[in-house]
């Protein structure tokens, strides 16, 4: 830091203080940057260096870096890095990178061009509604209140979780089977650091990705992967710069959406997903693995209307809950029915991976195979309340 501060280099910047901290260096910077004397100060390393959140005043890295300055170090405690080891290694990557763009600038060699800042994404406002989540597949099914279980005080879900999020129509299937083409995907409107190996859709300058960002922790640089599930068709993966991309986390997907595709050549372009949340009439807890990596235990299935047994048809490919004669319920995807004279059996493809298919019968029993007794249709998972 103190490097940027050369009295030869720049005089204007020289300082009285011959000890000065970080904390010193950094408001120095800030001050020259507000006055944007010449390019380096208007560099875009500069700006995220100055603008991340562990620098900020009373942040606790730059407090614990303020500490060690002053001598104080036998008091620091293990507990103590470990609750901001990540932003200081962000904070060691962010002053390399600052150095090198300094260097850049003393060789008269180009510096980083800053990137067009993504204009902010605009929230919707969506239907109203308030259900509870029901302790069973078989209540969310069926529509009982409280379902089989002695259980009363259910958690509730309302329109308000979807406060502050936005919603993307997935173009492409680099999210594999967690987020299918023609879906929708529910994120964060405000941009944020995630965690490696986190959904996201990523805005860099004018162009928008559906990947899985991979973060490593000892690189400024992040990679957006796809994971489409026929890997000769998946492109390549993306190297940027962390500070140069925003990243919106994905919350929840919408399934199946009735939604007209905006012209974009985008994998990801934003819609109103109001109309898609009009129909929400249940939701349930996921519990069982059988829709992995589409839903995983612990999660939010969004229940729609319930489907009529000899419409089918009209629900090729959506997901439904299943309530089957013999008290079991599923989770599964509408299939193909089987040629005649087997046409009252139809195929329930499986959701995930771990999960098998299931032929059994609809409006007509059949010996030996399950029959249909109720089927609601699944609109989405929301991953966390």
């Amino acid at each position: 830091m103190g490097d940027i501060f050369d009295d030869a280099a720049f005089p204007t910047a020289s300082t009285h203080t011959f000890a000065p901290t970080f904390a010193d260096h950094l408001n120095r910077l800030r001050g020259l940057m507000k006055g944007g004397s010449n390019e380096l100060f208007k560099s875009s390393v500069f700006t995220a260096f100055c603008n991340d959140p562990a620098l900020k005043d009373k942040a606790p890295a730059l407090e614990l870096l303020n500490k060690a300055h002053h001598s104080l170090k036998e008091t620091i405690r293990p507990a103590e890095i470990m609750l901001v080891v990540a932003d200081l290694e962000r904070v060691r990557r962010l002053v390399e990178g600052l150095h090198q763009e300094f260097r850049l600038f003393c060789r008269r060699e180009p510096l980083s061009p800053p990137l067009a800042k993504p204009v902010a994404i605009q929230t919707v406002a969506v239907p109203t509604f308030k259900v509870l989540i029901q302790p069973s597949l078989a209540a969310f099914v069926r529509g009982a209140n409280v379902g089989d279980s002695q259980e009363t005080d259910l958690e509730e879900l309302s329109s308000s979780w979807f406060d502050g999020k936005a919603f993307f129509l997935l173009r492409s299937s680099n999210l594999g089977f967690a987020g299918p083409a023609t879906s929708i995907a529910i994120i964060e409107a405000e941009p944020s650091r995630v965690e490696d190996r986190r959904l996201v859709i990523a805005r860099h300058g004018k162009e928008t990705y559906a990947r899985r960002a991979l973060c490593p922790t000892d690189t400024p640089m992040l990679a957006l992967a796809a994971e489409t599930p026929d890997p000769r068709k998946s492109p390549p993966t993306l190297l940027l710069r962390e500070d140069e991309v925003a990243l919106h986390r994905v919350v929840g997907m919408l399934l199946n959406p009735n939604v007209t595709s905006p012209a974009s050549k985008s994998e990801a372009v934003q819609v109103d997903g109001k109309g898609c949340l009009a129909n929400v009439q249940s939701a349930y807890k996921i519990k069982e693995d059988s829709a992995i990596p589409l839903a995983l235990p612990g999660q939010i299935a969004l229940g729609g209307e319930q489907i009529k047994l000899d419409e089918f048809d009209k629900h090729s490919d959506a997901y439904v809950a299943l309530h089957l004669d013999d008290g079991s319920s599923i989770f599964k995807r509408v299939g193909e029915k089987l040629p005649p004279p087997l046409s009252h059996l139809r195929r329930f493809e499986t959701i995930g991976g771990l999960g098998v298919a299931d032929i059994l019968s609809v409006g007509q029993p059949h010996q030996g195979f399950r029959a249909v007794e109720k089927a609601v249709l699944v609109l989405g998972i929301l991953y966390h309340l």
